[in-house]
């Protein structure tokens, strides 16, 4: 088990049909209840905060645990660990604490919303930036989402320092 999350850490990508954890910087209005897969402290944490819940981390979640209550947010250990009805995982977001690698979906989701956040920039970046940028924040620990987006926006309100050969 330390093996396979060592090699979490260092940039294997685990592939899962959940949207990463700070995909939720995307969605306009968030639903009642939320479910996170996977064990990265971290993003538990960021989420935990944007939706305002505390975490519970369980062995399974059934529609005995969501139906009538909001403001939920679980944590499950792998995605089998989720048995919904249709209609109540279609009202529940759902998450993934998948690494936040180099190239990945959360290190651009993270990147791009930083353009919110800073007034007078354009509200489009290149590819090159935006692969710099998400290149130059999985240098270090990955694991803190707030601090990327800081970084992010270190990064971006200044000129970027030219691309080693």
């Amino acid at each position: 088990m330390a093996d396979l999350l060592q090699s979490r850490r260092e940039g294997v990508n685990i592939s899962s049909e959940l949207p990463p954890v700070p995909f939720i910087l995307l969605k306009k209005a968030l639903p009642k209840n939320h479910i996170v897969v996977g064990d990265e402290a971290g993003q538990i944490r960021f989420l935990a905060h944007q939706v305002g819940a505390k975490p519970e981390f369980v062995e399974r979640v059934t529609d005995d645990l969501l139906a009538g209550f909001e403001g939920k947010l679980y944590v499950v250990s792998t995605k089998y660990k989720v048995d919904l009805s249709p209609e109540l995982r279609a009202r529940t977001g759902m998450w993934s604490t998948e690494p936040i690698v180099k190239g990945s979906a959360a290190i651009n989701t993270i990147v791009k919303h930083t353009l919110t956040l800073l007034a007078g920039k354009e509200k489009a970046l290149k590819r090159v930036v935006l692969d710099r940028v998400g290149d130059m924040l999985t240098k270090g620990k990955t694991d803190d989402v707030p601090g990327l987006i800081w970084a992010a926006v270190w990064h971006l309100s200044a000129d970027l320092p030219p691309k080693p050969i």
